[in-house]
């Protein structure tokens, strides 16, 4: 052995154990997902109802990176055994549908059904308790606020100041089917290929609240949408104006009272766009040594629509509703609950209700341990359709270490009142039965069988296959 060899295999064990000292690692998960389904539509045309086949084919690909962050990086705070640890990391999760269905073929396209897409569910950087406050979101991100749900493209931070308050803000473009690797889901409201639908709406939100100081939660919060398109009846050509779509204002409070242990909440949703309070919920719960829960809400509530909607001319059917509840856990894998519900309906001077108000109740029992599950529940619903029972029976039974059965029997009969469609009475049944199957560990496969029988189908057979593969080295 020469000395140049000498002098070079200890340079480079050296220079290997420098870098071994820096290296950092990081953990990943691969998820794969493909759903299979067959069934029919009923599809009305001249010459009477015809069915539709839908052979739909979903494939699911994700990925999520985690522990990104080394606990001795000096970028970043020192760390403290009173603060969370930091967290950074990356999420992303894919999906592509295929219709192979018959009314694909030329001459009985429906655009409406056409789901061929490939989007973007969710991903983006995910960072928590940096600097020791700072929590942030970037990419494809969700929030909801009082029965609204909305997605955008964007920033989301929040800082964690001293006592449990927080503020933030967001910003981003809000998510529409025009827009690349978006949802049909996220399709505007109106027709589907209106030019309105391909504008651009950025979105903006500011948030403030309080986590849990004297066992006391309150949020408030902002959030305003606009776009810019061309005015109703402007001449081809014109130029598009900038209009807010929506501007809401929403307070959340919750409170565990000391000692008796009641829980009362309030949340409160302001439209600043059509000046009126159009949800409001109110809510009381009380639970007794760990096994008896007992809650009391009301609701009122207008259905909202963007600004430039067209849904804004029609009904949109605003009520108030009250309901109780009480859920007793009778032993360690039993528990049963109770359900009562009142609803009325009101409307303007121009409408008249033969039944503006209906009942609701519902009763349930459920078994649930690491083997067997099961469920029972009942339930009766009373309002200006109509009356509407039933009942629901489900049960999982983990028969082998990698297979699981599952099964389901609906029975619902609705007597209702009109001439339209909707409220026509009659019974509906339907069956499920399914099996999870793991082949290997991380890749599983979920086989359903689903059969409806009831006015408009003598029988509509669904079938569901679905193959999950996940890899976590």
């Amino acid at each position: 052995m020469n000395r140049t060899r000498l002098v070079i295999i200890p340079a480079l064990a050296a220079a290997a154990s420098l870098l071994a000292a820096e290296a950092r690692a990081y953990d990943f998960t691969v998820t794969a997902r493909t759903e299979g389904q067959g069934y029919q539509l009923r599809r009305y045309e001249r010459n009477g109802v015809v069915f539709v086949n839908r052979r739909r084919l979903t494939q699911y690909l994700g990925l999520r990176i985690y522990n990104l962050i080394d606990p001795g990086q000096d970028a970043f705070s020192p760390s403290s055994s009173k603060r969370p640890p930091r967290l950074l990391s990356f999420h992303l999760l894919m999906r592509f549908d295929a219709d192979f269905a018959g009314y694909m073929a030329p001459g009985q396209s429906i655009p409406e059904l056409k789901n061929n897409i490939f989007d973007l569910v969710a991903g983006g950087l995910e960072g928590r308790n940096l600097l020791g406050r700072i929590d942030f979101s970037l990419g494809r991100l969700y929030d909801m606020e009082l029965l609204d749900i909305f997605a955008y493209d964007g920033l989301r931070v929040r800082v964690n100041l001293p006592y449990t308050l927080y503020a933030g803000a967001s910003f981003g473009v809000q998510v529409a089917r025009a827009h690349p690797l978006a949802r049909a889901v996220f399709e505007t409201d109106g027709p589907c290929c209106d030019a309105a639908a391909e504008a651009w709406s950025p979105t903006f939100s500011a948030v403030a609240g309080m986590d849990g100081l004297w066992d006391l939660d309150l949020k408030v919060a902002y959030r305003g949408t606009v776009s810019r398109a061309p005015q109703p009846g402007a001449a081809a050509g014109a130029d598009s104006i900038w209009g807010v779509d929506q501007e809401l204002v929403y307070v959340g409070a919750g409170w565990q009272v000391p000692v008796i242990g009641i829980m009362p909440s309030l949340g409160v949703r302001y439209n600043l766009l059509t000046a009126q309070v159009d949800d409001l919920s109110v809510g009381l719960r009380q639970r007794i040594a760990g096994r008896h829960d007992l809650s009391a809400g009301y609701l009122r509530t207008i259905p909202h629509f963007d600004g430039d909607s067209i849904f804004n001319i029609f009904d949109t059917e605003p009520y108030h509703e009250a309901s109780l509840r009480y859920a007793l856990r009778i032993m360690q894998p039993l528990s049963a609950y109770l359900r009562l519900g009142y609803r009325r309906y009101w409307s303007d001077e121009t409408e008249a209700r033969a039944r503006p108000d209906g009942y609701s109740a519902a009763m349930g029992a459920r078994w649930r341990d690491a083997r067997l599950g099961a469920g029972l529940d009942l339930y009766y619903l009373d309002g200006h359709a109509g009356q509407t029972y039933g009942g629901d029976l489900d049960g999982r039974w983990v028969l082998l270490r990698w297979l699981t059965l599952q099964g389901r029997l609906s029975l619902i009969q609705h007597e209702g009142s009109g001439g339209s469609l909707a409220a026509a009475s009659g019974l509906n049944f339907g069956a499920q039965l399914g099996a999870l199957v793991t082949f290997f560990e991380g890749v599983t496969g979920h086989l359903l069988f689903e059969d409806n029988i009831s006015r408009q189908y003598s029988s509509a057979l669904r079938l569901l296959g679905v193959l999950t593969l996940e890899v976590s080295p």
